[in-house]
C-alpha cells in the first residue's frame, strides 16, 4: 500500500515538472531541416520553370495572332492585340512605323475614346499612343489636329513653337519681326525637337518575324527614323534660313544665324550645312563671321553663343556660333566642296519630313 502510494506521488510530480505537452515533442534534426529548406527551393525553381513556360507559350501564342492580323494588312487590330497584352515595343512600332498617319488618327478617335475604365497600365500605354500620333501630326504640318493628342507637360512647348511659326509667316508684322519668330522657331526645334517630332520605335522590329507583307514592308521603309536625327535638324535650320532669308545682307545678325544653322548640320549633314556656307558667303562676306568662315572656307569648331546672343548680339564678337552648335566634328576644312556651288535646299519646314 505505502509502496502504491510512493509510487502514485511520484508520477504526478514527475507530471507536474514536465507536462504532458513536452513529452511528445519531437525536435527536428537539423540535416532534415536542410533537407525540407532545399526541397522548397527546388518547389520554388519547379515553380519559376512552369511560369516561364507558361509566359512562353503566351508569347508564343500572341506572336502567332499578331502576325496573322499585320499579313491580313488588319493594322489597328493588331495594335488592339498589342495594347490588351502590354507589349508597348510592339504597340510603339504598328502605331510608329506601319499605320498611316490617318488610320492612326481614327483608331484613336475611335477606338481609345473614352478609355477612362481600361485599367492604369492600359491608360499609359494609350496615352503613349495618342502622344506618337501627336507627333506624327506635327511631323505632317498639321499642328492645330495635333495639340489634344500631346501630353499636358509639353503643351506649353508646343503653344510656343505653333506661335513662332505663325507670327513667322504673319504678313502684317515687319521683316524683323517675322524673322526673329522664325528664329525662335528654329530655336525650339532644336532644343525641343525630339519631344515634337521624334518617331521613338525602330524599324528594326520587322526583323524578327518570318514573314512580312510587301505592304508592311513598304510602309515601314517610307519612315525610316534612322534619319530621324537629322530631320530635327534640317527643320531647324530651315526655319533659320527662313529668318536669315527676311533680314539684310552683309548684317551680323544674318551672319550668326546662318553660321548657327550650319554649325548644327556640319558633322551629320555636310552636304546640306554647305548649303549655309555658300549663303554666308555670298550673303555676308564683309562681316567678321562671314570672313572668318571664308578664311576657314568652313564653319568654327567651336561655339559659345545663346539664343539671344545670335538674335541681340555678341560683346566684341570675339567667338562665332552659338552654344547650340553640333561641336561632334571639329574639322574645319569643308567635306562638301565637291558639291554644286549653286546647290540651295529651299524646302520648306512644312514639306521637308514628307521628303525625307
Amino acid at each position: 500500500m505505502h509502496k502504491r502510494l510512493i509510487l502514485t506521488l511520484c508520477l504526478a510530480a514527475t507530471a507536474a515538472i514536465f507536462p504532458a505537452s513536452c513529452a511528445h515533442e519531437t525536435r527536428v534534426p537539423e540535416q532534415n531541416a536542410g533537407a525540407q529548406e532545399g526541397a522548397e527551393i527546388s518547389d520554388a525553381e519547379n515553380g519559376d520553370t512552369e511560369a516561364r513556360e507558361i509566359d512562353e507559350a503566351k508569347l508564343r501564342e500572341f506572336r502567332e495572332k499578331e502576325n496573322k492580323l499585320l499579313a491580313d494588312a488588319r493594322y489597328a487590330d493588331a495594335l488592339d492585340l498589342c495594347l490588351e497584352n502590354e507589349m508597348p515595343d510592339e504597340a510603339n512600332y504598328i502605331a510608329e512605323c506601319v499605320m498611316e498617319t490617318q488610320e492612326l488618327e481614327d483608331y484613336v478617335r475611335t477606338r481609345l475614346a473614352g478609355d477612362e475604365d481600361s485599367g492604369a497600365l492600359r491608360h499609359v500605354e494609350n496615352d503613349e499612343v495618342r502622344y506618337a500620333l501627336a507627333r506624327r501630326l506635327v511631323r505632317d504640318n498639321r499642328p492645330a489636329r495635333a495639340r489634344e493628342f500631346f501630353p499636358a507637360e509639353l503643351l506649353p512647348v508646343f503653344d510656343e513653337y505653333a506661335a513662332a511659326i505663325r507670327d513667322g509667316y504673319n504678313f502684317d508684322l515687319s521683316d524683323e519681326e517675322r524673322a526673329k519668330q522664325f528664329w525662335n522657331a528654329a530655336m525650339i526645334v532644336r532644343e525641343n525637337g525630339d519631344a515634337l517630332f521624334a518617331n521613338f520605335s525602330s524599324p528594326d522590329e520587322i526583323a524578327r518575324r518570318e514573314f512580312v507583307t510587301d505592304d508592311e514592308q513598304a510602309r515601314v521603309e517610307s519612315r525610316d527614323i534612322r534619319e530621324s536625327v537629322i530631320t530635327t535638324r534640317r527643320r531647324a535650320a530651315t526655319l533659320a534660313q527662313y529668318a536669315a532669308s527676311l533680314l539684310p545682307n552683309n548684317d551680323e545678325r544674318t551672319a550668326r544665324i546662318l553660321v548657327c544653322a550650319g554649325m548644327w548640320l556640319k558633322a551629320r549633314d555636310a552636304v546640306f550645312a554647305d548649303t549655309f556656307y555658300k549663303l554666308l558667303a555670298i550673303r555676308c562676306p564683309k562681316t567678321k563671321n562671314g570672313q572668318r568662315c571664308i578664311e576657314l572656307r568652313w564653319f568654327p569648331p567651336e561655339t559659345e553663343w545663346t539664343r539671344e546672343q545670335v538674335w541681340d548680339g555678341v560683346p566684341e564678337e570675339e567667338n562665332p556660333a552659338g552654344d547650340n552648335a553640333d561641336t561632334t566634328d571639329p574639322a574645319t576644312t569643308n567635306p562638301a566642296t565637291a558639291t554644286d556651288p549653286t546647290a540651295t535646299n529651299e524646302e520648306s519646314p512644312e514639306e521637308s519630313d514628307a521628303a525625307e
